[in-house]
This record gives structure tokens, C-alpha cells and sequence, in this order.
């Protein structure tokens, strides 16, 4: 029988890990600040119930194999018992193993069918995958932008659960797909080849899902003078810096289904406060506003998950308060978690992005 790890006395140790470092750093670098200060404002404050909130982030490179040796390290060294996993394809590979270790994991980026159906310690508070494929599909139909060309890449579940929505709902509403093409880890990064299929089959829509590389997609299509609406998405592509500074000027007019916090002035007291901290606003709502409000949640749910003189995590109780969560007003909205662990309380939009923001269209 496997024992789980106890924690140290008089602390809690909450894990972290997600892309610091490589193509996807955008999404990692203002989750993890946000998620930082808010564990360092409770311990100025005492800790919870006492116990002061040890706080270790861990760099994966938005890569699963480094996913899984961080998540080993986090919990037989540091003797984490709470994780926020922002790699989509690392959460899977180590949620089984989660709930055998009794280790409560957080996706604080993505939710989806495939993540709530993950064992019962696996949580996500966030938008969901699918309806970024499916807001871009719902926008080209409707748009009679037909046929499309769909270009991602295929080294992270990602983009490809995000590549297959959008080709399944634009076949139901009858737009041809021509181009359906996966680019795996470590291929070439010159599109022009793929996008001259595109020209070739006449498209009149271009999706284009991948990370930082990606960006060059963009560029090179407007140097073939290819002339269709382009679509990608917010954070794992558009808006990223490496990504748009791969594509350049390529990236005006690009329409996006994405998700963004609601414009309150509680929002905005949050970014003006982040950038006196950090020097700049963060850079993607949809990777840091979640993981704000996640934080949060975590501290009141300690509150009662705690055991009140040696500090050992009391898993059942803090389960039981995420899955009673019911529109809790955060920074991101109203979030509720299901009892499958997932939140579906958070919808996308259609967005163009012009000079640099991402500007809503109906």
C-alpha cells in the first residue's frame, strides 16, 4: 500500500508547473506571478489556518515528458498535495497517478470533455477547449467563407483538439475543408508549400493553430498574396509575442474565438496593480485572470481542508469545497465547478485583432 507524503509542519506546499521558458512562455509567465503574490499576501497575513503556503513553480516547457518529471519531483521531494498544471497534455499523463498520490490537480487554462473526464482530484477553471475551434468554424460558415484550409501542429493535444473542432463543425455546416494538415515536433517551419496548397484549392479561410513558430504561417501567406480570412487563436498563438512578431504586420485583421475577462473596474484595479508590480499588464487574460481566481479558491479551501495542529491535508473536505463552488464572482466572471470538476460557466467571443488588441465583433 502506498502512504501518502505529510506535509511539513507549520506549511502547505502548493505546486506550479507550466511553460516558463520556450515557444509557449507567454502562457506560464503571468500565471505563475498572479498565482505567487497571492500565496505571499496570505502568508503576510499569517498563512491559512495558521500554516504558512510554501509556493514552487517548475518550469515544463509546455512539454509532457517534462510535465511528468516535475509533477514527480513536486510530490516526492516538496510533498506538494495541490498542483496547477497548465500543459494540456501533462495533465493528462499525470492525472491518474494524481489520484493514487492523493494530489489535487488544477488546470487554471483549458477545460474540456476529455479533462473533466479525468479522475475525481482533477479540476479545471478555465474556458473550454472545443468552443475556440467552434466559435472560429460558427464565424466562417456564417461568413460563407468555404472552402477552408486548416493548418496546426500536432506535437500537443492543444491545437489538435482545437483543429479537429473547428473541421467537424465546419463539415456539419457544409464547408469543404481542402486542407487539413498537422505539423509534427521538430518539421519544418516553412509553411509555404501548405499554404500554396491553400491558394491552389481556392480557399477562402485560413485556421492556423500552433504556437510561437506558427506566427511565420501568417506572414508567409500574405507573401504569396493569398487573400482569405485568417483565424487562430488568443494566447497559444495571437497576442503571443514571439507569435506576432514572427508574423508582423500579417497578424491585422486575424479573427480569433477566444476568451476575456469582463471589462469591470475590479479588472482593471487588478492590471494596474500587476503593472506596478511586474513594469507591464499581463500579456493574455486567458492565462492569467483564471489562475488569479483559482488561487483564491485554493485559500478559502484550505480554510477547512487543514488539519489544525499538524497541517496534513484533509483531501475529502477540499474536494468537497470545489465541487460546491457555485457562481463564485471572480475576476473572470461567475464560475461554478460541475461535479465532473469542470467549469463551463466561462464562454468565448469572436474577436479581430487590430494593432496589437483584440476588439469584439458580433
Amino acid at each position: 500500500m502506498t502512504i501518502a507524503p505529510r506535509h511539513s509542519h507549520g506549511e502547505v506546499v502548493i505546486g506550479w508547473i507550466g511553460p516558463l521558458t520556450g515557444s509557449s512562455a507567454v502562457l506560464g509567465v503571468d500565471s505563475v506571478a498572479v498565482a505567487r503574490a497571492a500565496f505571499e499576501e496570505v502568508n503576510a497575513r499569517g498563512g491559512v489556518a495558521g500554516h504558512k503556503i510554501r509556493f514552487i513553480a517548475e518550469d515544463d516547457q509546455y512539454m509532457t515528458s517534462k510535465t511528468v518529471s516535475a509533477y514527480s519531483r513536486l510530490v516526492t521531494v516538496e510533498k506538494a498535495k495541490i498542483i496547477f498544471v497548465l500543459t494540456y497534455g501533462g495533465i493528462k499523463a499525470i492525472a491518474s497517478r494524481a489520484e493514487r498520490d492523493g494530489v489535487v490537480l488544477i488546470d487554471p487554462l483549458d477545460c474540456d470533455d476529455d479533462l473533466a473526464a479525468l479522475p475525481p482530484n482533477t479540476f479545471c477553471i478555465a474556458k473550454r477547449t472545443e468552443d475556440l475551434g467552434i466559435g472560429n468554424a460558427i464565424h466562417a460558415a456564417n461568413k460563407l467563407q468555404s472552402p477552408a484550409s486548416i493548418i496546426y501542429f500536432e506535437g500537443d493535444p492543444f491545437p489538435v483538439k482545437v483543429a479537429e473542432a473547428t473541421k467537424k463543425h465546419l463539415e456539419s455546416a457544409g464547408v469543404s475543408v481542402v486542407l487539413f494538415a498537422g505539423i509534427a515536433p521538430g518539421a519544418s517551419t516553412d509553411f509555404r508549400t501548405l499554404l500554396a496548397s491553400t491558394r491552389n484549392r481556392g480557399a477562402k479561410s485560413l485556421f492556423v493553430y500552433g504556437y510561437d513558430d506558427f506566427g511565420l504561417a501568417l506572414k508567409q501567406a500574405k507573401e504569396l498574396g493569398i487573400d482569405c480570412a485568417v483565424y487562430s487563436v488568443p494566447g497559444a498563438g495571437l497576442g503571443s509575442p514571439g507569435f506576432d512578431g514572427a508574423a508582423g504586420a500579417a497578424t491585422e485583421g486575424v479573427l480569433a474565438s477566444g476568451w476575456f475577462a469582463p471589462r469591470t473596474v475590479r479588472y482593471q484595479s487588478f492590471r494596474d496593480e500587476y503593472k506596478a508590480k511586474v513594469g507591464r499588464y499581463p500579456f493574455l487574460d486567458v492565462s492569467t485572470i483564471p489562475t488569479f481566481d483559482t488561487s483564491r479558491l485554493i485559500i478559502q479551501g484550505l480554510e477547512g481542508s487543514l488539519d489544525k495542529t499538524e497541517g496534513d491535508f484533509l483531501l475529502p473536505q477540499f474536494r468537497n469545497f470545489m465541487l460546491g463552488v457555485t457562481d463564485y464572482e471572480g475576476l473572470s466572471g461567475k464560475i461554478s465547478i460541475e461535479q465532473d470538476g469542470s467549469v463551463r460557466s466561462l464562454k468565448t467571443g469572436m474577436y479581430t485583432y487590430t494593432k496589437g488588441e483584440f476588439v469584439r465583433v458580433e
